[in-house]
């Protein structure tokens, strides 16, 4: 049999330095799928891809200012003029009207859901609309979990929707194998006794830095570190950071995208990795963590209970709160020995993330909706959760 062509939105996304799309998608074509480069969402992509693409597939939030479109004219145009008001409006509109034209022309519409909105917006009842517009034109919705389903079935109004559950693989072996631990650590300077957290990935809002830098500051441990590795998203926030570095000496600052051949190493040389965000979706950051066998601080969130098996593979603390998340940062670094069973553990639950199990579970899914996905119908009926 032929395979079937998928295009991935947004189209950065098998170019992207996560991983994700790339490790899935590999095993999609074992099962029988093809993934094709994709350009801006724009009708005249759609009409001249019709007879080498049957499935559009949509990750992360479904904007990316809605799907790395190219301002058109008209909006140029809305913009110069400054009446910024109606370019939301115009935003929402055109992204509807080529889902539509998608459905017309007879692609099916694929949507894992890892969370609904974008995480900085300036318009966030547009993008509600422009994800509740994604998820109803969807001829299927797919979820890492349970909790993201459920979160995701209340906010975008479809109680009865269907969201399939198909969990995330690991990052085990994903990354290429670093130096030592005693070696890095001696480059950033950190001494070799001490407790090291990591705060790792891009430096956005919707990650709650603030709230660690309070609970770090309120740690009376003299020797505990906290290495700060990311990119920050703006001025205010690598000021927020630069700032706390400048206040306390523990703290290490690599304010930039940490190189591919670093990640590992990075995790290695240290002893906790800590997730301050508090909005409970999908966090591919924590799951490779623990792929790398770095224990981690998170916050008591379904979604990231879940995860870490409850406390078997780090510790948890109640979301927002300053005082809980210093506790937790204390409990960790009271006990090496236990840090690292947790990370023996965390390791074993990630190695148990088959990308291959959510590679066919996916390609299953989408099978089922080659006899009705021309018919114009509700999204789902029930909500399901598929083995893992």
């Amino acid at each position: 049999m032929n395979p079937q062509r998928i295009a991935a939105f947004p189209p950065r996304i098998l170019k992207d330095r996560n991983p994700y799309a790339r490790l899935l998608y590999r095993e999609m074509k074992l099962v029988g799928f093809e993934t094709i480069d994709a350009s801006p969402l724009k009708l005249e992509w759609l009409l001249r891809s019709r007879r080498n693409v049957e499935i559009l597939h949509f990750h992360w939030d479904p904007q990316q200012k809605y799907v790395q479109r190219s301002p058109d004219r008209v909006t140029l145009l809305l913009r110069r003029m400054r009446r910024e008001r109606l370019v939301p409006w115009w935003d929402v509109v055109s992204f509807v009207a080529r889902l539509a034209a998608a459905r017309t022309l007879g692609y099916r519409l694929v949507w894992t859901i890892h969370e609904i909105r974008p995480h900085e917006s300036d318009h966030a009842h547009h993008d509600l609309l422009a994800s509740r517009a994604l998820a109803r034109l969807s001829h299927l919705l797919l979820a890492h979990d349970e909790a993201t389903a459920e979160r995701a079935r209340d906010a975008l109004g479809i109680p009865a929707a269907e969201i399939h559950v198909v969990p995330h693989g690991s990052y085990v072996g994903a990354y290429p194998a670093g130096r030592s631990r005693d070696v890095v650590r001696f480059e950033l300077g950190v001494p070799t006794d001490a407790f090291v957290f990591l705060a790792f990935g891009h430096l956005r809002v919707y990650k709650e830095l603030p709230l660690l830098l309070d609970a770090f500051a309120s740690l009376p441990l003299p020797s505990a570190r906290l290495i700060i590795a990311g990119a920050p998203w703006d001025a205010d926030m690598r000021k927020t950071v630069v700032d706390a570095a400048e206040r306390d000496s523990r703290i290490q600052l690599m304010l930039e995208p940490v190189p591919v051949e670093s990640v590992d190493e990075l995790f290695k040389a240290s002893d906790v990795a800590v997730f301050p965000r508090s909005d409970g979706w999908t966090s591919g950051s924590l799951i490779l963590a623990m792929s790398m066998g770095t224990p981690v601080v998170a916050a008591r969130r379904p979604t990231y209970t879940q995860l870490i098996d409850d406390e078997t593979a780090g510790w948890l603390f109640k979301p927002g709160d300053v005082s809980s998340l210093t506790e937790c940062l204390s409990r960790a670094a009271s006990d090496p020995d236990e840090a690292a069973r947790k990370g023996a553990r965390a390791l074993t639950l990630a190695r148990g993330m088959s990308w291959a199990k959510s590679a066919a579970m996916t390609a299953r899914l989408i099978a089922r909706t080659d006899e009705s996905f021309v018919e114009e119908r509700p999204i789902a009926v029930t909500s399901t959760m598929h083995g893992t």
